[in-house]
């Protein structure tokens, strides 16, 4: 995704959420370190949707590093995708240290980060 239009970026997205329904071993983002933060948070919101347990290693990375990134929109969306994730694969979100990383957003200094990570945390206890 070389492109820097926005709009078209979130249309690929839109398209690759579908795409990989059918065709998972293609659905692959990289956009989680992009410098623009709204482009992490959808990249990572986006490979949350896929919801394909074939990609969920390579998701991993990338959901550690936004779950730490310095932008709070970022961080927030992150912790919802830690609850997708772990509808997917619980396993490997306890193995991979998710559930600590949304327990320490918490004390985040965000309260929508804070709220966000509170929310996964109950949705994941519904599961």
């Amino acid at each position: 995704m070389q492109t820097e239009n926005l709009e078209l970026k979130k249309l690929v997205y839109l398209y690759l959420i579908n795409y990989a329904k059918s065709q998972p071993d293609l659905a692959i983002l990289a956009d989680s370190q992009d410098p623009n933060p709204l482009i992490r948070a959808l990249a990572v919101r986006t490979m949350g949707c896929i919801r394909v347990d074939k990609i969920t290693e390579y998701l991993c990375d990338p959901l550690q590093r936004c779950l730490k990134d310095d932008d709070p929109y970022v961080r927030k969306t992150a912790a919802i995708c830690v609850a997708k994730l772990y509808d997917i694969n619980a396993e490997l979100v306890e193995d991979r240290g998710f559930l600590e990383s949304l327990k320490d957003l918490i004390s985040d200094n965000n309260p929508m980060v804070v709220a966000n990570a509170v929310a996964a945390l109950a949705e994941i206890q519904d599961n």
